[in-house]
């Protein structure tokens, strides 16, 4: 099954089983938010009552075209469910996120998480490749891992 299939079908499947009408959204940035974004919207044009927040621009702007209602951090006191994708996963699923330039808000809108909330991932790559990325960067003198 190509990637894109699969990112699409998990995105939405992510959608149909955590939101909820009337809750706090985050919305994620990526390849796999993208599809979550558009399903998102079409649960807002079922009657829907969502009101959300944008992990980038790219995100804030896609939702909006679509309909969806989207608000600054600080209008909203917890977000119910964050819908995103990840970066890395291992065989434990065990995670890394923000390799991408939306880290910030990432991490923000995650902090803002209520203790019931759930994220739904689509890995990008394995985690082996992301030593490999970091070992190549540490040869080079540059260190392009994040920190939070």
């Amino acid at each position: 099954m190509a990637e894109v299939n699969l990112k699409k079908i998990v995105a939405e499947k992510a959608v149909d089983e955590y939101v909820k009408d009337v809750m706090n959204v985050g919305l994620g940035t990526g390849s796999t938010a993208y599809y979550a974004i558009l399903r998102i919207a079409e649960k807002v044009k079922e009657g829907y009552d969502l009101t959300c927040v944008a992990t980038s621009v790219q995100s804030e702007e896609l939702a909006k075209e679509n309909g969806i209602k989207v608000v600054s951090l600080s209008d909203v006191d917890h977000l119910d469910v964050t819908i995103d994708g990840a970066d890395e996963v291992d065989d434990d699923m065990q995670l890394i996120k923000g390799l991408g330039g939306a880290l910030l808000r990432e991490k923000i809108v995650a902090h803002h998480q209520s203790e019931r909330s759930s994220s739904s991932t689509v890995p990008r790559r394995s985690i082996s490749s992301v030593s490999r990325r970091i070992s190549r960067s540490r040869s080079s003198g540059s260190d392009t891992r994040r920190r939070g």
